[in-house]
């Protein structure tokens, strides 16, 4: 999260996530939002929750999934993304 230019907000509750890479659960409550995505040329917004994962970049959750009208293509292994406008 150091390599973003947005400061981080305290949401006014925590979060437990549990994850299959681990038996225990992890508490999250910090948030920032309207960070950039890129994805190719097209600039997209979404609020990202710090976790303490390692491996992983980003999580984009189905909230995000289902606002940019994603299409998932388990077969062939593609997100189709239909953004409006």
């Amino acid at each position: 999260m150091a390599h973003i230019d947005v400061k981080a907000e305290k949401l006014p509750y925590d979060l437990e996530i549990k994850t299959p890479i681990t038996n225990k659960s992890l508490l999250a409550n910090m948030v920032y939002k309207e960070s950039e995505v890129w994805v190719g040329e097209q600039k997209l917004l979404v609020d990202l929750i710090e976790l303490a994962l390692k491996g992983y970049d980003v999580i984009l959750g189905m909230d995000w999934l289902a606002r940019y009208y994603a299409h998932l293509d388990c077969r062939t292994k593609t997100v189709d993304l239909h953004i409006p406008g």
